[in-house]
């Protein structure tokens, strides 16, 4: 991302308007002054632009007023949390107007349920915070945690080092406060359970979640508290190269062992750590490996000496396990050190946002590598590679135009390796205006097509967040719409009846024909389980129990849902769509196949689907409590406020029918 001066907008805001908006806010909650927009004018990409004004909501019903203003007026409003989101999601757009989330405090934690209800601005670390008073911790852990909030982690659906176990902000997410594009507020929760077997529509909580405030607003969430692990052991291991590190990585997953986190630092950032805060990592070592395991005193005990043991077997030279708090502290340090370290090797590094399946990640290190000797610039790497995500970091100066125009080709290439290998363009850190082109990389013109339809569906007037999220598209049958490049790889969907298993990647790809018994054999044979199948008839197919998921009958939705990460439909001549990757971290454009699962009929076209295993008898407590639950929620805050009957009545009918028409005209061609 380049870094610019500040320059004000052309467009002045209407007089009508701003005076509208003093009214409502009062002068704290409006800001438009030449200083005071400054501070707003930036995020942590290092581009800035400046707003027109910024608004200051001190509550939900404040900010929903504030959006309806803006719809009559047609201005453009950016949702903003802390500002610490890495793609520009939450950059100022030219006459538009910040909304400032950050006076949306509320905190409430109920210990019985396992719940809080956090206000969007309420930090992630308070969150964690007032749960650990009560044993209780809240998974989703970006780096940024001490100052991201609540809402701009819904908006990224943020990751964090312990996804590889706990799953991303999505999975914790039980509902929503949000405002609508029209100022209509309300409560959506993620249903369980659905009535009947009507005619579905695309769930719209999962197309909300990540969708960087371009879909609606989020003003709170309801979330998932888990109980703290009883016992954590956390260990250093470090290998002559990179190569064997993540081999290590591969080998774990092999010995079906789900650690809490396996964090990765490369040789060239190991150096600079040590330079930066001497954490005392070896500083001859090819690559180290941070990864903990947590749970029941037994388990640690049995899976702690099995990791070190698989970690020697693969050329650690040396393995260290903390045996005390402060000993784990000094563990994590490099690794918590590792962005700031590299402010030692240039004044700005642009930190690159990549995922790719877990058996390809020797390859895409080696394609960085490669990268990195060609152009001459060193590459320092990190990343959460029990998930598959790495985070190449790219020195840059923005005084020098030739150091951003290489910067932009390393980049360009580290990503185009990415979707070669079947991965995905960001797996945390968002699209914002950052990843606009490389979305091309992973979706073709009509996969666009659906989602700017559920855009425009949710936000006709475009106000919300413009010109972020989704690349532009050329209309159906224009010149340039044929000269758009197709995606990096595409396979071709699997024939009727065949399943394919990569356990390595802990993911199987299914067709339509294959049944829950055939899946879960298949499964078992290497040692793993597709938990949804559980609660499922064995001679149902696969595909119907995604379609069908929440109604009567069929397995909880949350708990489809969540090991759902890729889906295919099929039209006439052998045209083929997909959404999502073969990887748990995937923020690149809205979630459309997580939002068809229990969609029922308006998931017909549904071909295949990637779903995600788990070793067998490592159930997921969390996952299947929230499976059993979210049809009898207590009284949430205004929830039924009569300025906002029926949200999710709301969007899914907006959604059914952006749903059929995209469906209509795609197989028009």
């Amino acid at each position: 991302m380049e870094t610019r001066e500040i320059t004000a907008p052309s467009t002045p805001l209407p007089t009508a308007f701003a005076r509208e908006a003093r009214a409502l806010l009062g002068p704290s909650g409006w800001l438009d002054g030449p200083a005071e927009r400054a501070a707003y004018a930036y995020d942590a990409t290092g581009e800035r632009r400046l707003p027109a004004a910024v608004a200051l909501p001190s509550s939900a019903e404040d900010a929903a007023a504030f959006v309806a203003l803006c719809a009559r007026h047609r201005v453009p409003v950016v949702p903003r949390g802390a500002g610490t989101n890495l793609s520009g999601g939450s950059l100022p757009v030219e006459g538009g107007v910040v909304l400032a989330l950050s006076r949306l405090q509320e905190l409430r934690v109920d210990p019985a349920r396992r719940e809080a209800v956090a206000g969007a601005g309420c930090t992630n670390l308070r969150v964690s915070e007032e749960a650990a008073r009560h044993g209780l911790f809240y998974a989703p852990d970006p780096s940024s945690q001490r100052a991201s909030t609540i809402g701009g982690n819904v908006a990224e659906n943020a990751g964090g080092p312990h996804c590889f176990k706990y799953g991303v902000t999505a999975d914790h997410v039980l509902a929503l406060e949000v405002v609508l594009a029209d100022g209509t507020r309300g409560w959506l929760h993620d249903e369980a359970r659905l009535p009947g077997r009507a005619p579905g529509a695309p769930d719209p909580l999962p197309l909300l979640i990540g969708s960087e405030g371009t879909l609606a607003v989020v003003t709170a969430a309801r979330v998932r508290l888990l109980p703290l692990p009883a016992h954590v052991r956390t260990l250093l291991a470090a290998f002559p190269d990179m190569e064997r590190a993540v081999e290590a990585v591969a080998a774990v997953v092999a010995a079906r062992i789900v650690p809490a986190t396996i964090e990765f630092i490369d040789q060239a950032t190991i150096r600079l750590v040590e330079r930066y805060v001497r954490a005392g990592y070896p500083e001859d070592a090819g690559a180290v490996l941070v990864i903990e395991v947590d749970g029941p005193l037994a388990e640690v005990e049995r899976d702690a000496p099995r990791v070190a043991e698989i970690c020697r077997a693969k050329g650690a030279g040396e393995v260290r396990v903390a045996r005390t708090a402060a000993e784990r502290d000094a563990l994590w340090l490099g690794r918590r050190a590792a962005y700031g370290a590299t402010g030692l090797l240039s004044r700005h590094v642009w930190s690159q946002d990549v995922v790719v399946p877990r058996p390809r990640l020797p390859e895409m290190l080696r394609r960085i590598v490669e990268v990195s000797r060609r152009y001459g610039v060193p590459l320092p790497t990190v990343g959460h590679v029990g998930d598959g995500n790495l985070h190449p970091l790219i020195p840059f100066d923005p005084a020098e135009p030739a150091t951003i125009e290489r910067m932009r080709a390393i980049d360009a290439e580290v990503l185009r390796a990415c979707a070669e290998l079947g991965g995905t363009v960001t797996g945390e850190h968002g699209v914002g205006v950052d990843k606009l082109e490389p979305l091309r990389l992973v979706f073709g013109p009509d996969e666009l097509d659906l989602q700017w339809a559920f855009r425009r569906a949710l936000d006709p007037r475009g106000i919300l967040n413009p010109g972020k999220a989704l690349p532009a598209v050329p209309p159906a049958g224009s010149p340039e719409r044929r000269d758009v490049r197709p995606p990096a790889q595409r396979p071709p969907l699997l024939e009727r009846g065949r399943l394919e298993l990569d356990a390595g990647n802990l993911t199987a790809r299914v067709a339509a024909g294959v049944t829950v018994a055939a899946l879960r054999e298949a499964a078992a044979a290497a040692g793993l389980d597709w938990p949804a199948g559980r609660d499922a008839d064995s001679s149902a197919e696969v595909l119907d129990v995604i379609r069908w998921a929440g109604r009567p009958g069929w397995p909880a939705r949350p708990l489809v849902r969540h090991g759902v990460l890729a889906a295919a439909f099929a039209g006439a001549g052998e045209r083929t769509w997909r959404f999502g990757a073969a990887t748990v971290k995937n923020v690149a454009g809205y979630a459309v196949h997580k939002a068809l699962v229990g969609a029922g009929e308006a998931a017909a076209g549904l071909a295949e689907a990637t779903l995600r295993l788990e070793p067998a008898g490592s159930e997921s407590e969390w996952l299947l409590e929230r499976a059993a639950g979210g049809d009898a929620l207590p009284s949430t805050r205004d929830e039924a406020s009569p300025a906002a009957p029926g949200v999710r009545a709301i969007l899914e009918a907006r959604l059914r029918e952006a749903w059929a028409r995209w469906w209509e005209a795609a197989h028009r061609g």
